[in-house]
């Protein structure tokens, strides 16, 4: 008979097929050149395509005698790269900073009163029936003014 390591019904189970999700296929110098072309080709301000980084990957593994690595292998190294690098490195770093940088918070604590009035609309669950009849003629809108401010409520309708 045999020993499990874990005595329990889970261990039973059949694994996952195949390689693991974060395994990589590619050799380390394939890799190194994957590598140096992202950085070397497509993260330029010219903006080129990602078949402009495909065609240096491959002349390169050529040149190097290395087997050429997928469409996909390449697509997601790139889609790996950091957002913010990867604008950084294309369009500036003004506009990594003007994308990433977190926003700014409007604080009330400032305000003077009526200096910012929000007005809201909603539909009220109720349903409006005719006096004489008592046929439902529909649901109303309620609208509220509210300061800012001071919250308090300045009209209604």
């Amino acid at each position: 008979m045999e020993i499990r390591k874990r005595p329990q019904i889970s261990s039973l189970l059949p694994g996952k097929r195949g390689s693991k999700a974060a395994a990589r296929a590619l050799s380390e110098a394939a890799e190194a050149v994957v590598r140096d072309a992202i950085d070397g080709v497509y993260l330029q301000r010219e903006k080129p395509r990602l078949s402009d980084l495909l065609k240096e990957i491959q002349r390169q593994c050529q040149r190097k005698g290395l087997s050429v690595p997928n469409f996909r292998t390449v697509k997601r190294r790139v889609d790996a790269i950091d957002a913010k690098e990867h604008v950084r490195k294309r369009s500036g770093a003004k506009a990594a900073r003007d994308r990433f940088r977190p926003t700014r918070v409007m604080s009330t604590a400032d305000l003077l009163p009526l200096e910012r009035v929000q007005i809201d609309h909603t539909r009220i669950d109720v349903v409006v029936v005719d006096e004489g009849d008592r046929l439902p003629i529909g649901r109303p809108w309620l609208t509220l003014a509210i300061d800012v401010a001071s919250r308090v409520f300045l009209g209604f309708s």
